[in-house]
């Protein structure tokens, strides 16, 4: 796979992300609702990285990426908070991996220092979840 073809997976993913969070969000309430619309935020400022990006690297805007089909959240039982993070856990392991990918393929010091900041973002995420989920 091309380094162009993973930043604009990466930008899909992000933007999926972030409608999954924020459509959790409106079922939900409370502190699990602030939680959602926490992540739902932080995808979109990694939607905004990897534009930044994509744009340093080819001088140019990446192309329209659509969102095919629906983002899903049906089965997920937002009322289940094990549920919920367990749902959690899993997207942040795939994105960290996915962005320690990144890492490996880029040359440039300073984009490889900003997808390390991408990883850590995830591990704080995963961090968090598995933090909730013990307690």
């Amino acid at each position: 796979m091309e380094l162009r073809d993973i930043i604009e997976s990466g930008i899909w993913r992000e933007r999926a992300s972030q409608i999954f969070y924020l459509k959790l969000s409106k079922r939900a309430k409370g502190d699990l609702k602030l939680l959602l619309e926490y992540m739902s935020r932080d995808e979109e400022s990694h939607e905004k990285f990897l534009t930044d990006l994509y744009k340093k690297i080819y001088n140019t805007d990446p192309p329209e990426i659509p969102m095919e089909g629906e983002i899903a959240v049906e089965g997920v039982d937002v009322k289940s908070i094990d549920e919920l993070i367990d749902v959690g856990i899993a997207k942040e392991r795939e994105s960290k991996y996915y962005y320690m990918d990144l890492f490996c393929r880029l040359e440039n010091l300073e984009d490889r220092e900003k997808v390390v900041e991408l990883i850590n973002f995830e591990e704080s995420h995963l961090k968090k979840l598995l933090s909730a989920k013990e307690g």
